[in-house]
């Protein structure tokens, strides 16, 4: 083929990783366009060339991630060569361990990996040990993406609560220093956790340590009222008299958060008012209306203007 001697040609010249990602893109590329033929010579000769160039330290990041996925889907059957493909994705980690890109991509190989759990364990321990100093605001999603991996893979795993309580305690530690949409996002996400490993006790005491720390953000409280909402139906036998006690302490837990909700966004936000109003107006329609008054005395008048139109349908559908 004239192009493939055109960049073998260039490549004696220019034996750079830029010209070597051109000519292997062609590759992949003359790869699908012939998808309908027999492939098999072409992609164990690619797959060869491309193992060299690694070597040799002259692939990028986007060709090696190609090459992961079809050294992937030719040998997933194989032990051996899935072993093989381990190493190669922790050297990976090791060869561009700034790029965030590159790390997920490797978690998500190796948690689909049969058997590798020291392995991808300690992989995950050396993205955490440098990811708190690099994260920045154009790797943010990606940081996000990669904690996530890890803790949904650990839950699945069944590993032990205090290795992921570490990981938990060291984001809690570092959430001020985090891009805002990383802390704001994680923030909540910390008490979830905290509720599938230690239990509706410790998630109210890490609740209450951290609501006043920054990032102070809606959805960490609104998270901590879901919880409680969903620790009273967890309850065995709602009908015997200590369900119902704890019943009502959960709900005197779920008004506490709402008042921690008006004493950092009142002044400000209308729905939090009507949410906290819908919320008693069953059990207490006494206390319903006095937060309809304390909410015209707090809020602005721009906002008081549509929190009383959204009220009165509110009232008017409750009473049809």
């Amino acid at each position: 083929m004239q192009a493939m001697k055109i960049f073998e040609s260039a490549l004696r010249k220019f034996n750079s990783p830029t010209m070597w990602e051109y000519y292997y893109r062609f590759r992949f590329q003359c790869l699908k366009i012939d998808s309908y033929k027999d492939c098999t010579e072409e992609i164990v000769s690619l797959l060869y060339s491309i193992e060299n160039s690694w070597s040799s330290n002259k692939i990028t990041p986007e060709i090696f991630q190609l090459w992961i996925k079809l050294y992937f889907t030719c040998f997933k059957t194989n032990c051996l060569a899935m072993q093989r493909l381990a190493k190669i994705l922790l050297d990976a980690n090791q060869r561009w361990p700034n790029d965030f890109e590159i790390a997920f991509f490797v978690g998500c190989f190796l948690t689909k990996l049969p058997e590798n759990q020291r392995m991808t364990q300690k992989f995950f321990d050396d993205c955490f040990r440098r990811i708190h100093c690099e994260i920045k605001s154009t790797n943010v999603d990606l940081a996000i993406n990669l904690i996530e991996l890890y803790i949904d893979w650990s839950i699945q795993k069944k590993i032990s609560a205090t290795k992921v309580s570490k990981i938990v305690t060291d984001l809690n530690n570092n959430i001020q220093n985090y891009p805002r949409k990383m802390s704001e996002y994680f923030k909540p996400k910390l008490l979830a956790i905290y509720y599938h490993l230690f239990g509706i006790k410790k998630t109210r005491l890490f609740y209450e340590q951290n609501k006043s720390c920054p990032p102070i953000t809606k959805q960490f409280f609104y998270k901590m009222s879901e919880i409680e909402a969903h620790w009273i139906e967890m309850l065995e036998e709602p009908e015997t008299t200590t369900a119902t006690r704890s019943n009502n302490q959960n709900d005197c837990n779920r008004i506490k958060i709402y008042d921690d909700l008006i004493h950092f966004f009142g002044p400000d936000d209308v729905q939090i008012w009507l949410d906290y109003i819908q919320f008693v107006w069953d059990d207490d329609l006494s206390k319903a209306n006095n937060l309809y008054q304390q909410a015209l005395k707090t809020l602005n008048p721009l906002q008081c203007d549509q929190f009383i139109r959204q009220y009165t349908l509110i009232k008017s559908n409750r009473l049809k």
